[in-house]
């Protein structure tokens, strides 16, 4: 496309999405700079922070009895996303409110891709993305993925990493458009990209 300047690419995720930004930016080098929103780090301290103790040891059994299914029939069992990304009280009342409004976006995974998660470590390759910029946002109130998740990523992605903590952010307590929150991460995102992919006249 005509209109994308490839010296200025960069890549926003959220949540998970943020983790695969930071991922996809530390192995394509023509991305110029990153932005992650509410990332986890390592995948299996993650899912392991959702569960108590016990809820841990049996989902890691209910995995290796898939995997001993898989290896008999080929097929890994289906289940709902939320059986493997727990979600704490506020954020399942608010996925429940999308679901409401928007059907569609219900749907099933196979129970393997919790494998692929546990396996999944966005902070063992960061550094990678150095010395590109990096903007790291995260509220101190998330209950879905820790703020720890955030700090180990910047720890690990250096100097060139931006960490901003927001009080009083949830996972989804920002994302209404108009709000506080949204237009505070909006901002902060914009101002970063602007600053450090800036657009030269002429």
């Amino acid at each position: 496309m005509h209109r994308v300047d490839p010296e200025r690419l960069a890549l926003v995720g959220i949540s998970l999405g943020g983790a695969h930004a930071i991922t996809t930016a530390a192995v394509d080098e023509r991305v110029k700079a990153a932005v992650a929103l509410e990332p986890p780090g390592n995948g299996a301290r993650w899912l392991r922070s959702l569960r108590r103790h016990w809820e841990w040891r049996e989902f890691l059994v209910r995995l290796a009895e898939d995997r001993r299914r898989r290896v008999m029939t080929g097929v890994s069992t289906l289940v709902d996303p939320l059986e493997i990304v727990v979600p704490d009280p506020e954020s399942q009342v608010f996925l429940n409110q999308v679901s409401a409004e928007f059907p569609q976006m219900q749907v099933m995974v196979p129970l393997e891709s919790a494998e692929a998660l546990i396996e999944y470590a966005p902070e063992e390759m960061v550094h990678c993305l150095a010395p590109r910029p990096l903007l790291v946002v995260h509220g101190d109130a998330d209950q879905l993925v820790p703020l720890a998740e955030a700090e180990a990523i910047a720890i690990r992605a250096g100097s060139s990493c931006r960490l901003d903590i927001v009080p009083g952010m949830s996972h989804f307590n920002w994302v209404v458009p108009g709000s506080t929150g949204f237009t505070r991460v909006t901002d902060r995102i914009v101002s970063f990209l602007h600053e450090v992919l800036p657009v030269h006249v002429g």
